[in-house]
């Protein structure tokens, strides 16, 4: 009996065909071999090295491969819902072009999905600095029904981490492009909405942290995709005083990146309220907070 197909959406921007490489041959030697392969190339038109990707498909001469290009930079999420039209897989997964995965990832991740009811299995990772060449190992197994664990936070992580089944989009829907950041986290909130998380407790994926880009760290957009959620999950918030009280304070680090102390404050009152028992996190957010006020008073200008 053949293994059921499973999706590889490689979206890719602005990156050198190295790179792109080194995430593709992860695939290539992924040990479950019913794999489409789809690359969606998101970058500009005018980006130096567009075609040098396109020629590196050519290069590889694997069937299993398949390339997509946006005629302009659309961003991450619209690049993988391109994929998510495309394929054609009973489970779906993604690689960002900057990561790895080891080659059992996809075997062990497809034997957690025997129980018909797992929407998404994802796993651990290792996180690896291209300058300092320092590792750290992310371990982290929450199961089952995780949704209201995972409304305090995405310990699910990166998309490059997720063996997703086909169906949870059907009945989830794709990626929303109108937010800013904190896409990956809204999708795995609908799907833990509807169905079982499993994981497996093992380092999986090499996630490298670089000077290049990767996800947005403007703060702007970080605000706008944590409140995104907390918008669309108003009603839960309403009768769930833990997860709204964690879901304010999050804001504050970004508020204060934007030299904005009085807005940090009023939203950190308002998370201490719904929470007053939350001590030992509340003071370190108060003294994130006075430190702010310190360097302003001392140098007389906004943080940076």
């Amino acid at each position: 009996m053949e293994e059921p197909l499973i999706s590889v959406i490689i979206p890719t921007c602005k990156r050198p065909p190295a790179m792109v490489k080194r995430a593709l041959d992860s695939v290539i030697n992924q040990s479950y071999k019913n794999l489409e392969i789809i690359v969606v190339n998101d970058s500009p038109a005018d980006f130096a090295q567009r075609k040098a990707v396109e020629q590196l498909i050519k290069t590889l001469d694997d069937h299993r491969l398949r390339y997509i290009k946006h005629d302009q930079n659309l961003g991450g999420s619209a690049a993988r819902n391109t994929g998510l039209l495309a394929s054609r897989g009973e489970f779906i997964a993604f690689l960002d072009d900057d990561d790895q995965w080891l080659p059992g990832k996809l075997q062990k991740q497809m034997a957690k999905m025997s129980d018909a009811n797992t929407g998404l299995v994802y796993c651990n990772y290792k996180m690896v600095d291209s300058t300092t060449q320092s590792t750290r190992l992310i371990d982290r197994c929450i199961a089952g029904s995780v949704f209201d664990d995972l409304m305090l936070g995405n310990f699910i992580g990166s998309t490059s981490f997720v063996l997703v089944r086909r169906r949870c989009f059907e009945q989830c829907g794709l990626f929303d492009t109108s937010m800013l950041s904190s896409q990956d986290h809204d999708m795995w909130l609908r799907i833990a909405r509807k169905f079982k998380v499993d994981c497996v407790n093992e380092s999986l994926v090499i996630y490298h942290i670089h000077d290049g880009e990767r996800i947005t760290t403007n703060p702007r957009s970080k605000i706008q995709g944590i409140q995104a959620i907390n918008k669309k999950y108003a009603d839960y918030l309403a009768t769930h005083p833990k997860a709204k009280s964690t879901r304010l304070i999050m804001l504050t680090p970004y508020y204060l990146q934007l030299g904005d102390g009085k807005k940090a404050l009023a939203i950190y009152w308002q998370s201490v309220k719904l929470a007053p028992w939350a001590i030992k996190r509340n003071l370190a957010y108060l003294k994130h907070i006075a430190r702010f006020f310190l360097f302003r008073k001392s140098y007389g200008k906004n943080a940076p």
